[in-house]
């Protein structure tokens, strides 16, 4: 190699290591901005949850002050109720309810009483009354008494926000459920559970010992059954539960359920519908809409239709699985005291529920959930 090659070699090899310079230094303007974009990607999301908290707090305010707005008011559930009920026929049938619960109140102890909703030949309870009194003294007067009096079939609540309302709902069976083992520990204030001197609230009820956890409180079981019934037990379909089936994703099985169903009657809107909402009581709700729809006709095929979805719903989420998997070779049955196709007529509370030959039912979602717990046992060996 003569001099001119080697210096065209060491030119290349020069502009190699310069072009490798470069890269290195782009590289390193990347990293830095990478940096750059982390750090303000981080600051961004502190940001973001600085911002979610001051909302919760501000949603909690608003609660607060809502609460406070109904501070003279009350609830009345299981009046008679009539279509066109006017402002003043409610208002006169409250008066006549206090006063034989023995409150002599004048015309001008309560602001107003009304009616909840709109009146539906459908409904099966009557709606309820809120009652708002001028004075707090004299509500606590009225509550005081409607829950002595043992002679009246009503119920008397407070008047609550929404949200605190649910929060109480979820933790009303737990806190009798508390009470049967530690009467005097047990206690239920606004939206707030204290058992033995612990606070929980509606979101932490996990945290309780299993046999108060919500989760056991709805799925019961003596000697050789199990019985479930709610959203809360995970043997339920209106348990929320996320799992996909081909491209389609549903967040619980009664989604499932009604979409077979829309789809076996060829109600393709209506199905679309049911993958929009987003809990089972609304899919449901959206279900009693569908077109064509034949009782014998999907009673017939329905087991086979949503044992697929009840596959799935167990395959895909491990907590629902153990669940299943923890009755072992008990009976399965749905507590539903209204449904005799899926359940066995009986609620969890009915004293024969327990017993078979009182059963009401055919059971069809127990034995689907039987199979489906045979199936994942046979998979596991």
């Amino acid at each position: 190699m003569n001099t001119d090659q080697k210096l065209d070699a060491l030119n290349d090899k020069l502009d190699s290591l310069i072009f490798s310079v470069a890269e290195l230094q782009k590289l390193k303007c990347l990293d830095s901005k990478l940096d750059q974009a982390e750090l303000k990607i981080n600051d961004q999301q502190k940001e973001i949850d600085g911002l979610k908290e001051d909302n919760k707090i501000l949603h909690q305010k608003l609660i607060d002050l809502e609460l406070h707005s109904r501070r003279n008011n009350l609830r009345l559930l299981g009046v008679e109720d009539r279509p066109h009920e006017t402002w003043d026929e409610t208002k006169a049938k409250v008066m006549d309810i206090f006063y034989l619960a023995g409150c002599n109140f004048d015309a001008r102890t309560l602001e107003r009483a009304h009616r909840l909703g709109s009146f539906n030949h459908k409904q099966r309870y009557p709606r309820p009354i809120i009652v708002r009194f001028s004075h707090y003294m004299d509500r606590e007067h009225a509550w005081g008494a409607m829950s002595k009096d043992s002679r009246t079939p009503l119920f008397v609540r407070e008047d609550m926000p929404f949200d605190m309302e649910q929060a109480r709902r979820r933790m009303l069976p737990v806190y009798h459920e508390a009470r049967k083992t530690a009467a005097n520990q047990a206690r239920l204030k606004l939206d707030k559970l204290y058992i033995k001197g612990k606070e929980f609230s509606s979101n932490s009820l996990e945290k309780l010992p299993a046999p108060l956890q919500p989760k056991n409180i709805f799925t019961p079981s003596q000697k050789d059954q199990t019985a479930f019934f709610t959203s809360e037990s995970p043997l339920s379909n209106f348990y929320p539960a996320q799992f996909t089936i081909g491209n389609t994703t549903y967040n619980c099985t009664e989604q499932y359920i009604q979409i077979q169903k829309a789809l076996m009657f060829g109600d393709k809107n209506t199905a679309e519908e049911i993958l929009k909402a987003p809990s089972g009581a609304k899919q449901k709700q959206i279900s009693y809409s569908i077109k064509s729809f034949d009782r014998a006709v999907w009673q017939a095929r329905a087991s086979d239709a949503i044992t697929p979805g009840i596959k799935a719903k167990f395959e895909q989420n491990n907590e629902c699985k153990n669940f299943l998997l923890a009755t072992g070779t008990t009976e399965i049955m749905e507590a539903s005291p209204s449904d005799k196709f899926w359940g066995v007529g009986r609620g969890l509370r009915d004293p024969h529920l327990w017993d078979k030959a009182k059963r009401q039912g055919e059971n069809e979602m127990g034995k689907v959930l039987m199979k489906v717990c045979e199936y994942l046992v046979n998979k596991s060996k």
